[in-house]
């Protein structure tokens, strides 16, 4: 049987929260007066700012994964929670996240400027001393 998906369009104030009391993450945002959100496992955050690293900074990419921790697998049996993630650049050049896990995969798309206000949700949630172990977020050109 196929999973159903739940198409969000194009997304807007992206965001990243934790959702105690585990370590799972909330991701949203707003699609057209509709505020959507998911429950995503720590790993997907993770999977999620990894991809958009590496779509929005192509060229300091692999300086800043390098530098940050990950988080375990978890198991996929919670019917609510996202377990996996795939982020690509997409038609028009809008950044595409594709959610897959629990009742419903997911699909949003995101302009570049939102794509970096989700990375920036993202790291300084994953990584509150950001990941140079400093306040520093968007990394610098090359030099």
């Amino acid at each position: 049987m196929d999973q159903e998906l739940t198409d969000f369009g194009i997304t807007t104030e992206p965001f990243a929260m934790p959702k105690p009391p585990r370590d799972d993450v909330v991701v949203g945002g707003l699609a057209g007066d509709t505020q959507w959100t998911r429950v995503v496992t720590r790993r997907v955050a993770h999977t999620l700012w990894y991809h958009l690293t590496r779509l929005l900074f192509p060229d300091r990419a692999k300086q800043i994964t390098t530098r940050a921790s990950t988080s375990v697998i978890r198991s996929d049996k919670a019917p609510s929670i996202t377990t996996h993630v795939e982020v690509f650049r997409g038609k028009d050049n809008y950044i595409e996240l594709l959610g897959t896990g629990g009742k419903s995969d997911w699909l949003t798309r995101l302009h570049e400027h939102d794509a970096r206000r989700l990375w920036a949700a993202l790291d300084k949630m994953l990584f509150p001393l950001g990941w140079e172990g400093s306040d520093q977020r968007i990394p610098p050109p090359n030099t």
